[in-house]
């Protein structure tokens, strides 16, 4: 009798080309027989679904999208390749000031070299705003992405793009001077990125800023989002680079993302990490007014953490 695809999975493919900018039927075609080749459904309960690892970011160009890419990008000139591929990790819209930053190229060369990439149909400009710029599509930025990486999974990036990550984060940090704790939570989102990925060159700037995405985060009760930045920040813990302080927040702050949700798992979780704490604060060497601040956040967490216990076993 076949086996049908609820309507939330259909929603999610729409929203998925959509993003890609893929309107054509053949190029929609093509890439559901990507889709299925590469296994990204389950069944549940007679239904289709996407699994949780499925990324339409991972899609390639389709073939006829792609030669007519590979052709226009031979016509560009090396300086010009490296700008736009330095702008696909910057992300869909990017300034052209930044691009004149990080390769200290003057801004009237700059925007003749991107007036020129307009020409070809890599990007547009949009002139309600000063010298920002769009890709043109979604597909066309991740094929460039795709060009400078050579590589597979965001953990193997080759040195190119660390560094393009790299440069990108100091400007926004150090010239835009954005106050990550203020501003726009999906910039400071992308700079905790851009920062992990070069934590053997920015470790502090690294941990400050996956530190606020996972607070900010869990602020907007994104517990998903908050787990996914603070297992990055257990990973910088094993810096040198990191204070007893920072550990100790650091644990804090995973302590309230399990209090938010105490389920069987989160509960075994939240009085090992309450014993963790525990031992951080008995051999803490420093004392300042900002510990007693956090041993006061966590004496508060562990009252609830009890009482929760208390509901757990008289339940």
């Amino acid at each position: 009798c076949g086996v049908d695809i609820n309507f939330k999975t259909r929603q999610k493919i729409s929203d998925g080309f959509k993003s890609l900018g893929f309107n054509n039927p053949a190029h929609i075609l093509e890439s559901l027989k990507y889709i299925i080749s590469h296994n990204w459904f389950k069944e549940e309960n007679g239904l289709l679904t996407l699994k949780n690892e499925a990324d339409f970011k991972n899609i390639p160009l389709p073939s006829q999208l792609k030669e007519m890419f590979a052709e226009k990008f031979s016509m560009l000139d090396d300086e010009l390749k490296r700008i736009l591929e330095t702008a696909s990790f910057i992300g869909e819209t990017f300034e052209a000031n930044i691009l004149s930053e990080i390769w200290k190229i003057d801004r009237l060369v700059l925007l003749h070299k991107l007036r020129l990439a307009e020409e070809y149909g890599f990007v547009k400009d949009l002139s309600e705003k000063d010298d920002v710029y769009k890709f043109s599509s979604k597909s066309i930025m991740s094929e460039l992405r795709k060009y400078a990486s050579k590589g597979d999974g965001a953990e193997d990036k080759p040195q190119l793009v660390k560094e393009y990550h790299k440069m990108i984060a100091d400007i926004m940090l150090n010239k835009k001077q954005i106050d990550p704790n203020t501003f726009d939570i999906n910039i400071v989102s992308q700079l905790a990125d851009r920062t992990f990925f070069n934590r053997d060159q920015m470790p502090l700037d690294a941990f400050k800023l996956n530190y606020i995405t996972a607070e900010r985060s869990l602020n907007k009760v994104n517990t998903r989002q908050a787990n996914e930045y603070l297992n990055r920040l257990e990973i910088l813990l094993d810096s040198d680079s990191v204070s007893e302080l920072d550990k100790i927040k650091t644990y804090i702050l995973k302590q309230k993302i399990y209090l938010v949700d105490l389920s069987a798992n989160n509960f075994k979780n939240a009085i090992s990490n309450a014993e963790n704490l525990t031992h951080l604060f008995e051999t803490l060497s420093t004392q300042k007014q900002e510990v007693e601040s956090l041993y006061e956040t966590y004496f508060i967490d562990l009252l609830q953490l009890y009482f929760q216990t208390l509901r757990y076993f008289n339940t």
